[in-house]
């Protein structure tokens, strides 16, 4: 991709700006730098959070503190108690398998859980801020968030769209780090 030169080349006086060869040579040599500064002034937004995807997150997510690998528990074992986890719905345990397993976020949960970063390392600690927060986070993924404060230290958060299965498991094993200290969020999903 090629940038228009003209800017340049137009700073030449006009007893040249009649040579064709001469601005032609100009041109040339002119090209590869303004290419650079074009590729230079676009930098900044190759590193939006809302438009940056694969390594980009990453190098984002160095600045912030949050790696796209973690640790989490595998919730689909299989058990008789556990609502969905029937038969066909979980996994089999053996013996010696782990009760966790390293999962790598894809663009968009990392990104949710970027911005949720981001906000808490921002956070005055209001219950205002947190609510504006949180539903800045999912903003742009589709999913409205409702909150009911029980005003007994508890919150319920109220999803309008089910998000990832790996979104729902690392909202409820506490890996989202926007939460109020002493307050037990319960969040709901439609089914």
């Amino acid at each position: 991709m090629s940038v228009d030169v003209t800017p340049y080349t137009n700073l030449i006086t006009s007893e040249f700006q009649t040579a064709p060869n001469f601005m032609a040579m100009i041109s040339s040599v002119a090209q590869p730098w303004a290419d650079m500064i074009a590729i230079a002034q676009g930098t900044p937004s190759y590193y939006d959070i809302d438009v940056a995807f694969g390594a980009q997150l990453d190098a984002i997510g160095l600045w912030v503190g949050l790696p796209r690998t973690i640790q989490t528990p595998i919730l689909t074992y299989f058990s008789w108690d556990t609502t969905g986890l029937g038969w066909d719905a979980g996994i089999w345990y053996g013996s010696g398998q782990p009760l966790n397993y390293t999962v790598s976020m894809d663009d968009g949960t990392y990104r949710i859980m970027l911005k949720a970063k981001i906000a808490a390392n921002q956070w005055d600690g209001s219950t205002q801020q947190y609510l504006q927060d949180f539903q800045s986070i999912f903003s742009g993924s589709g999913i409205t968030i409702t909150f009911v404060d029980n005003q007994n230290d508890t919150i319920d958060v109220y999803f309008s769209a089910k998000p990832s299965a790996l979104l729902i498991g690392l909202l409820e094993n506490n890996y989202l780090p926007l939460r109020p200290a002493g307050v037990l969020q319960t969040f709901h999903f439609p089914a």
